[in-house]
């Protein structure tokens, strides 16, 4: 929540998100019969539709603290030295 915070997001926006993670239910399907819902107090459900954007955030923001100790020369590409630590 800090990192959305942090890149500008408003507050309205970061608590949807919180809720989202916080209010999440699950429940199997089996031959056309629904389960009982079991709550998911954390973290996002498989194919969720919102984790790939969250995902890119923190991909943005992991990229930004490998640039500052590469340019420092504290971190070295595995297979050049010449180039950037790249995050895939």
């Amino acid at each position: 929540m800090r990192i959305l915070h942090h890149q500008g997001f408003p507050d309205q926006w970061c608590d949807w998100i919180w809720s989202l993670l916080q209010t999440g239910k699950s429940a199997v399907l089996l031959n056309g019969v629904l389960g009982r819902w079991i709550p998911c107090r954390t973290g996002l459900r498989q194919g969720d539709s919102l984790l790939p954007y969250l995902f890119i955030i923190v991909a943005d923001v992991l990229a930004r603290l490998l640039q500052l100790p590469s340019k420092l020369a504290h971190l070295h590409h595995p297979l050049a030295n010449h180039l950037p630590c790249a995050v895939l």
